[in-house]
């Protein structure tokens, strides 16, 4: 059963990771007129972010509080 947890987490997390990427990135673009290459900047910084806390929860389901060296860690891995 922990297989599937870590898998469906995985999955949860890569989607709604993506979902944020792409809606950011809309956003930036049509709303507020940015340059599409500066609004993928921010999406993928936000995309990253909710990956990391995604991943944390649900996928590792990790339970001490998250560092910013962890969270620099997962930016260099990703």
């Amino acid at each position: 059963m922990t297989n599937l947890r870590h898998l469906t987490g995985f999955f949860a997390s890569g989607l709604l990771a993506f979902a944020v990427d792409a809606g950011v990135l809309a956003m930036g673009t049509a709303v507020f007129g940015l340059d599409p290459l500066v609004a993928r900047v921010g999406s993928i910084g936000m995309a990253m972010l909710v990956a990391w806390q995604c991943h944390r929860r649900w996928t590792f389901a990790v339970e001490s509080p998250a560092t910013l060296a962890e969270f620099g860690r997962f930016v260099v891995t990703a």
